[in-house]
C-alpha cells in the first residue's frame, strides 16, 4: 500500500467506455457468479451495492430482490447506470452518489450489502466495514469481492488505490472485529493478465461473506 495519498482515479472520465472491457466484465461477472450462488435472495431484500460504477452487479442482482440502491462516488458511473435504468423501466433500483468514508450514514437500513472490487479504494477498511455493519438489519449479510493480496502490478494506474490486493484471513479479522460473524471467503476467479514489461502475471479473485 502506497505510504502516501495515491491521489483520485477519475472514474467520471472513464465511466463511458467502462462496459466496453471484456477483462473488467469478466471480473465483474465472476464476482457476481459467485455472490449469487452465496447468498440466498429473494423479493423480500433490500440490498446496497456500494461501488456500483455503471451497475454492472446491481442488475444481476435486480431481478432476484425487492430493492437495489446502487451508491457509487462517481456521478459519472451513475449517470450511465442511471440511463440503464431508464432504459429497462426498473422501479425497484435507486441511485445515490454517496461516500461510505466521508458522508454521513443514510436512514435506510438494508438486509444485504455488496461491494466488488471496491475496497482496495477504501483507505480505512476498519472504519468502513463499522459503518456498514450499522447498515444492515440484525442478521443481515454482507459480500465483498475484490483482489487477493498482490504486489501493485495489478493496476497500471495506481492512481485512489490503497491496498495491493487482501490477505483474507487478515480482512477476516478485521470483519470479525467489526462485530461480523460466520466470516467465509472463497476464490471466484484465477486470471493471467498482462503486466508493465508485457509480462503475464496470474491474479486471483476472493468472495468474503459474513453475517451480522
Amino acid at each position: 500500500m502506497p505510504d502516501d495519498d495515491p491521489g483520485k482515479r477519475d472514474f467520471d472520465g472513464g465511466a463511458a467506455d467502462w462496459d466496453a472491457n471484456p477483462a473488467r466484465l469478466r471480473m465483474t461477472g465472476a464476482l457476481a457468479d459467485a455472490v449469487l450462488s452465496r447468498l440466498t435472495l429473494d423479493r423480500n431484500l433490500s440490498v446496497l451495492d456500494y461501488g456500483a460504477g455503471t451497475g454492472l452487479v446491481t442488475l444481476r442482482i435486480q431481478p432476484l430482490v425487492g430493492r437495489v440502491v446502487a451508491a457509487d462516488t462517481s456521478p459519472g458511473m451513475l449517470a450511465v447506470l442511471q440511463r440503464k435504468i431508464a432504459a429497462a423501466e426498473l422501479r425497484n433500483v435507486a441511485v445515490r452518489l454517496w461516500n461510505v468514508e466521508t458522508d454521513p450514514l443514510p436512514e435506510d437500513r438494508f438486509d444485504v450489502v455488496v461491494s466488488t472490487m471496491t475496497f482496495h479504494h477504501l483507505r480505512d477498511i476498519p472504519a468502513a466495514l463499522e459503518r456498514f455493519h450499522g447498515l444492515l438489519v440484525p442478521g443481515g449479510r454482507i459480500a465483498v469481492g475484490d483482489l487477493d493480496r498482490e504486489d501493485g502490478d495489478f493496476h497500471a494506474d495506481p492512481s485512489g488505490v490503497w491496498h495491493f490486493g487482501f490477505d483474507r484471513d487478515e480482512l477476516g479479522r478485521q470483519f470479525a472485529e467489526a462485530g461480523f460473524g460466520r466470516v467465509h471467503a472463497e476464490t471466484a476467479l484465477r486470471f493471467e493478465r498482462a503486466v508493465a514489461g508485457g509480462q503475464f502475471k496470474e491474479f486471483s479473485l476472493f468472495l468474503l461473506t459474513a453475517e451480522k
